[in-house]
């Protein structure tokens, strides 16, 4: 997949918000997700791209918090 249908893919996925508690989604599902800004409410702070088990899915009313997430498309290297 190219880096622009990959964007594409990615921009079509649905945000699904997150309210706090264990992993939604298997440990190795690579998603996107957003933060909490308590700064600017509508602000999102969105890294690259993170495998579900490496992030802290905690909820306590802090930056760190993830409010949305949603999986990202499988990145294929061989061209498609």
């Amino acid at each position: 997949m190219t880096d622009e249908r990959h964007e594409k893919a990615l921009e079509a996925a649905e945000w699904i918000e997150h309210e706090g508690g264990i992993c939604p989604v298997a440990p190795d599902t690579v998603v996107d997700f957003k933060r909490r800004c308590d700064t600017e409410p509508d602000a999102i702070w969105r890294p690259e791209e993170f495998r579900a088990a490496d992030l802290r899915w905690t909820h306590l009313g802090k930056n760190s918090d993830i409010i949305a997430y949603r999986v990202v498309p499988n990145h294929f290297t061989n061209g498609e």
